[in-house]
């Protein structure tokens, strides 16, 4: 397959404050363009939504997310790169 997508768990990450929430994801789903970071969601067997993430959190592996994304969700972690040049391919296509 061309993308693999794997189920995200929840984690917990030791922080002053108050506890937060949120679910680890693999450094090689998050893929990044336009100074942002981004991970793409499987909603179905063959289509992927692409979110905005916060990566402030780094942790062995990869980044502890506090949004757009919940446990349970499928997460592109082989091919994300190759989704989104496809998105942008797409994307000039329309504009021209």
């Amino acid at each position: 397959s061309l993308h693999d997508a794997l189920p995200i768990f929840s984690g917990f990450l030791q922080m002053p404050g108050q506890p937060r929430s949120g679910v680890l994801v693999p450094d090689n789903a998050v893929v990044r363009s336009d100074e942002r970071a981004w991970i793409y969601v499987q909603t179905v067997d063959t289509h992927f939504v692409r979110r905005e993430i916060t990566v402030d959190h780094h942790v062995p592996g990869g980044w502890f997310v506090t949004n757009s994304i919940a446990p349970g969700d499928k997460v592109v972690v082989t091919g994300a790169q190759m989704l989104l040049s496809e998105e942008r391919k797409s994307q000039i296509k329309l504009e021209d």
